[in-house]
């Protein structure tokens, strides 16, 4: 079991671009915003627990990108140009969506609520995705037959 998980820690931290493999590099790529995205609520909640209201949003985000991009891309895994800039990006496209799209309400000054704006929600979620089937579509591979097997 120790090592399966020795194992399975080594390959999250080895680096690589998926160039050539489009859905590879698009399933890496969510993965770290669904990461970023569910530890960044985990660190708000977590706060709302302790202090009883929700913490600056903008504070909670910069700490999960900066931290993620100076603790594993540049400490655990040693900064790699493109590949890390990529994932960073990635990283941080869901943490800045979720924070720019909520906003804690206080109603009677004494009970919160979270008010999610879904027009700003939607229309990250599409630039999101653009921004992952472009990244896709730039590690596909280059043919000269145009799809087609000519042997």
């Amino acid at each position: 079991m120790l090592t399966r998980l020795r194992r399975f820690w080594a390959m999250l931290n080895t680096p690589s671009d998926f160039q050539g493999e489009p859905y590879g590099a698009v399933t890496n790529q969510i993965s770290h915003s669904a990461v970023a995205a569910w530890l960044f609520l985990f660190l708000s909640c977590s706060y709302f627990v302790v202090v009883g209201e929700m913490p600056p949003r903008w504070g909670v985000g910069w700490m999960v990108v900066v931290g993620y991009a100076l603790l594993i891309e540049w400490r655990v895994q040693g900064w790699r140009g493109r590949d890390s800039w990529a994932d960073v990006a990635f990283w941080a496209a869901l943490v800045v969506l979720i924070a720019a799209s909520t906003e804690e309400v206080r109603a009677d000054g004494f009970h919160s609520h979270i008010i999610v704006n879904i027009a700003v929600l939607w229309s990250g979620l599409v630039g999101v995705g653009m921004a992952w089937l472009a990244y896709a579509l730039a590690r596909m591979p280059q043919s000269n037959t145009g799809g087609r097997d000519r042997s």
